[in-house]
């Protein structure tokens, strides 16, 4: 028998301390000593409470596919903790056919009413477990903040202070050595520098950065740092600039522990008050400059980039243009690419993804005008989007259809144990236990019903959606000839163009999506850049492939 094993821990901390691995070696040993093939492992580092996760996506669909016949997990909890979604997963998997076993439990039978019944309890219990460690850990948050202790600072207090006390009594206080750079650095903005440019500033006089101290301390090895961690950069002097605490203010932002909502209504704001660097004045006037500086920096008008920030790439980062000027052969050459900034969480793993906009921009232009010039090719688009938002909302509905039902079975065993409490069958105990599971099943499926129903209201198109293209792009097609920079930024929003760059061997490949018509392309990149490299000069540049 083929099996798919599915691991998950929810924190990145959790990644870090083998939790991982305990749990794939747990359930590499299950399938062994059970005579199965397993001939995939998927793992998530998020939440049990959230039903997309990646890993557990792939997982479900190898399953619905027939390519496996088997999923191991080390416990139920590791596979959700809503109680919604694991019974939700649980008919999927009966379904399917497919088998679901627990390291710690063995096989789960789908069809065994007893089994049902503990899968179900276990369910319940992982869901209360979650929320009752939520609830005191924000009343803990609450009571801390409440008496002026800060929160979250780890072994490296807020740069400018440093701790003085120890545990409960411990308390931010200022350190005159960094003050003094800290104040340098707002004196800097207020008179008119940019970040990166108080950065250089910063490094030209010979100021160690933060990130020096925890080498020295030994919390950051030498071998992790790259030379960026060891020089100043505009991020970070941007978020001293911004930060409260240098006015006095620990702000903290904090959901009510009885909330059943995210929202900012149901949020506590607790300010504690610490130990004042620069004053009221210098804190807001540098506030104004760097709203100015946002406004007039000379990267918002340096080039045009036709897909700025609507291409992602693989690691999650959005890319961003650059301009590069390089002088080789006795003359400058001007480079423009996008390029990716993202760094994973050990800092000399850095992406390293740069795509000349000269492969990307012009071949996206010539796809864009055909969409548009096109009516016919727009018709049959339109249509086949339509067609894919009803099978999206056709398959919203089954989900609907299910969780409804899982409603009305939990109201069915609910009368049922009121019949058998009035019959002296159960104990008042038994009962207020079962009632209080069932109940919470219902609040989750309701949960699950509400995102359904917002799902649904977005995915329908309105009914007049295909005049409304056509009126649009008849619109936008006499600008197609000479368009301008800012027509064709126009044009790009209107088509909501957004694009996925992959890495492929020796090259890039970039799909792009006009979601306005569900039309695709795919453009490739003939080579991986750098800025330092002669072959990216634009001149004599033949255009990317692209289908």
């Amino acid at each position: 028998m083929k099996a798919i094993i599915y691991v998950r821990v929810s924190s990145d901390d959790q990644q870090d301390n083998n939790s991982l691995h305990t749990q794939r070696e747990a359930c590499l040993r299950y399938a062994m000593n059970h005579g199965m093939d397993v001939i995939d492992v998927q793992e998530d580092v998020m939440s049990g409470a959230v039903l997309d996760r990646p890993g557990l996506t792939a997982a479900r669909q190898a399953l619905r596919s027939g390519e496996a016949q088997a999923l191991i997990v080390y416990s139920m909890d590791r596979l959700s903790r809503n109680s919604a979604h694991e019974r939700l997963l649980r008919d999927e998997f009966r379904l399917a056919r497919v088998q679901l076993h627990t390291v710690s439990r063995g096989r789960v039978l789908l069809r065994n009413p007893m089994h049902q019944f503990s899968a179900a309890l276990e369910a319940n219990w992982s869901e209360f477990e979650r929320a009752l460690f939520r609830e005191r850990s924000l009343r803990g948050k609450i009571g801390k903040t409440s008496k002026g202790q800060v929160l979250g600072q780890g072994p490296f207090p807020l740069y400018g202070y440093r701790y003085e006390g120890l545990k409960r009594e411990r308390r931010l206080v200022v350190n005159e050595e960094e003050a003094a750079i800290v104040r340098t650095i707002f004196a800097r903005c207020c008179s008119g520098m940019g970040c990166a440019a108080i950065a250089a500033s910063l490094d030209a006089d010979g100021v160690p950065p933060p990130s020096v101290k925890r080498i020295r301390e030994g919390h950051l090895l030498s071998s992790q740092a790259t030379s960026k961690c060891q020089r100043w950069n505009g991020s970070l002097v941007h978020r001293i600039l911004r930060h409260p605490a240098y006015r006095g203010e620990m702000v903290y932002n904090l959901a009510r522990p009885d909330s059943e909502t995210e929202d900012e209504e149901e949020r506590v704001r607790i300010t504690v008050s610490v130990p004042r660097i620069v004053p009221d004045d210098v804190w807001y006037a540098a506030q104004e400059q760097l709203a100015a500086n946002r406004v007039f920096a000379k990267r918002n008008v340096r080039r045009f980039y036709l897909l700025r920030g609507r291409l992602i790439c693989a690691c999650g980062y959005r890319l961003t243009g650059e301009t590069y000027v390089k002088h080789w052969g006795g003359a400058d050459h001007v480079y423009s690419s996008y390029r990716c900034h993202g760094t994973r969480k050990v800092a000399s793993h850095r992406c390293d993804v740069r795509i000349r906009c000269h492969d990307i921009d012009q071949p996206a232009w010539q796809w864009i005008c055909s969409i548009i010039s096109d009516e016919a090719v727009l018709r049959e688009a339109i249509a086949t989007q339509l067609e894919r938002l009803r099978a999206s909302v056709a398959d919203l509905e089954a989900q609907r259809a299910a969780y409804q039902r899982m409603i009305r079975e939990a109201d069915m065993h609910v009368d049922r144990l009121l019949n058998l409490y009035l019959r002296n069958i159960v104990t008042e105990e038994e009962l207020t236990i079962h009632k209080r599971q069932y109940d919470d099943l219902k609040q989750s499926a309701q949960r699950e019903l509400e995102r359904i129903a917002e799902a649904i209201e977005q995915a329908v198109a309105p009914p007049n959606i295909e005049e409304q293209v056509l009126a649009l792009t008849s619109s936008l097609r006499p600008l197609l000839p000479h368009a301008s920079d800012e027509e064709k930024k126009r044009i790009v929003e209107a088509l909501n163009i957004s694009g996925r760059v992959v890495r492929m061997e020796d090259a890039f490949v970039v799909e792009l999506e006009a979601r306005l018509v569900g039309q695709k392309v795919v453009i490739a990149s003939t080579e991986r850049t750098s800025p330092s490299c002669p072959s990216l000069s634009n001149h004599g540049a033949t255009p990317s492939p692209w289908v």
